[in-house]
């Protein structure tokens, strides 16, 4: 699991790659294991847009009926290709999933004007992607990967501090699900906008991370922590929202709970 997370997923399909589908316009990480890419236009029905991530056999990623399946080497792909647009659809779309005999899967999405053949970017990214996954190239390899203390950070290490544990098919690449004090706590790692974190009510702030109460919906609630630096955009960002920082969401039932674990979790992330 940590030599997976390690990979930098930028890297599978660098920009070598990219150009040779359209003109880049912009590369960014959106997820700690995924990456996006828009190419020749940043207009809905009239770019393309990559996005593909890292999976471990035990993240809940996988083919969907309706799917053909082939081999490149000892990798299983699984590709629902020429998928029927809806009739006011602007775009159509190509998707696969590939897994490894060693657990590690890649899932590479295409999104294409509707004129265009999304699967045609898809057969010229993956075959080349495959190819560097078996390299295990580390993250930093790729310029649009950002430095961030969550990228290769284990979600579950909060455990130890807990002195508690959890089953093997609850730990994921960059989300952890645990119980602890009568409560199940999902725990997960991503990039979220400025504001969608900061609207929440502040509550704590561990080693220069602040913490916040985002609220609750009938029985779930939901806290996050901002745990770094913002990202440097790709492009143009929305001034409402902010720029995107690394942060920790936990959602579960007990808000004493998550608070509690948030801010364990803070504690393990060292002030800049």
């Amino acid at each position: 699991m940590a030599s997976v997370r390690a990979i930098d997923t930028c890297a599978l399909i660098p920009r070598a790659t990219l150009d040779g589908i359209g003109t880049i316009m912009t590369v960014e990480a959106s997820a700690p294991d995924t990456c996006a890419a828009e190419l020749d236009s940043t207009e809905i029905g009239k770019k393309t847009r990559l996005t593909w991530s890292l999976s471990t056999s035990r993240d809940p990623l996988g083919p969907s009926s309706g799917t053909t399946e082939t081999k490149i080497g000892d990798a299983t792909v699984h590709t629902e290709r020429d998928a029927q647009p809806a009739p006011d659809s602007k775009i159509r779309t190509c998707t696969a999933w590939t897994r490894f005999p060693a657990t590690v899967g890649l899932f590479v999405h295409v999104s294409a004007p509707i004129a265009a053949q999304p699967c045609a970017a898809h057969d010229a990214a993956l075959p080349g992607a495959l190819e560097l996954l078996r390299t295990e190239p580390p993250v930093g390899t790729s310029p649009d990967t950002p430095k961030t203390p969550v990228a290769v950070a284990n979600p579950c290490a909060v455990l130890t501090q807990l002195d508690i544990s959890t089953p093997l098919d609850k730990q994921f690449l960059h989300g952890c699900m645990f119980e602890y004090k009568g409560t199940i706590v999902d725990l997960q790692y991503a990039y979220d906008n400025t504001a969608l974190v900061a609207r929440g009510k502040p509550i704590l702030v561990v080693n220069d991370h602040p913490g916040y109460d985002l609220g609750s919906t009938t029985e779930t609630a939901w806290y996050a922590a901002i745990l770094g630096d913002p990202l440097t955009p790709a492009g143009p960002t929305n001034s409402a929202l902010g720029p995107r920082v690394p942060v920790v969401n936990l959602m579960g039932r007990d808000p004493a709970v998550l608070r509690e674990v948030l801010g364990h979790t803070a504690e393990l992330f060292p002030s800049a």
